[in-house]
């Protein structure tokens, strides 16, 4: 028996990530995936990136918040697709060590575990546009709908049967289907709930079977929302309400 947590989407957000990390050291599992998105939204991706990066037992992928912000770092081409959200990336990216934003490009957007049978993606990557800059929006987009049903979800993802299971973020809501005999998970944003609950999921695979069920920890969301309110950085009182639900 092989266990993996998953954890998917912190943005920014430490006192979440923290305790759950607390939480998974109980569990003893064998290793982390971590499916991107660790920056944008919240304010602390410097502390956030130094404690991901820092784990021995983790695979990382990145999201398209973590390339979006790089490009800026770098000086490249901007999604047309974020725009709305440029002045918090550009905020984030002026935040950013540069050691941090160097080992942010290193990372790929997909990773394949035992043998291709764990495929781990930050969400559906368009057709010939898996290694397209982000400014090319690769990301297959969800139509605007959310929660995205779930009969959507598998439209989206009909073409990645060949793995036994699919790990996936992005979309913030919690999801497990199957198509065919491909196992979908997403275990839900770790960072951003309305309520004070940290999300991550817990993999566990035997040679007959794959089982994943959805983990939460509580912790203090109401602190941490004071600590936004008193930075006050881009657009953090829209993304309060929307996120946060204050």
């Amino acid at each position: 028996m092989r266990s993996y947590a998953v954890i998917t989407d912190i943005h920014g957000n430490y006192p979440a990530l923290a305790t759950v990390l607390k939480e998974i050291a109980k569990l003893s599992v064998d290793q982390i995936f971590c499916l991107g998105d660790m920056i944008g939204i919240g304010p602390y991706s410097n502390e956030v990136l130094e404690t991901v990066f820092s784990l021995d037992n983790i695979t990382i992928i990145t999201g398209n918040h973590d390339e979006a912000v790089y490009a800026l770092v770098n000086n490249q081409p901007y999604p047309v697709s974020h725009l709305k959200e440029k002045e918090h990336h550009r905020w984030i990216a002026d935040q950013l060590s540069v050691e941090h934003a160097h080992h942010l490009s290193k990372l790929p957007r997909w990773a394949s575990i035992e043998n291709s049978s764990i495929h781990l993606v930050h969400f559906h990557l368009q057709k010939q546009k898996e290694y397209a800059h982000i400014s090319e929006n690769p990301y297959t987009s969800t139509g605007k709908a959310y929660p995205v049903p779930e009969i959507d979800m598998k439209k989206i993802f009909q073409d990645y049967t060949n793995h036994a299971l699919v790990l996936f973020g992005h979309v913030h809501d919690t999801y497990q289907f199957s198509i065919g005999q491909t196992l979908f998970f997403n275990p839900g944003s770790l960072g951003c709930n309305h309520q004070p609950y940290a999300r991550f999921g817990l993999v566990k695979i035997n040679d007959q079977n794959v089982q994943a069920d959805f983990q939460a920890v509580w912790y203090d969301k109401d602190e941490y929302v004071r600590s936004i309110q008193a930075i006050q950085y881009p657009d953090y009182q829209l993304i309060l309400q929307i996120f946060f639900g204050v």
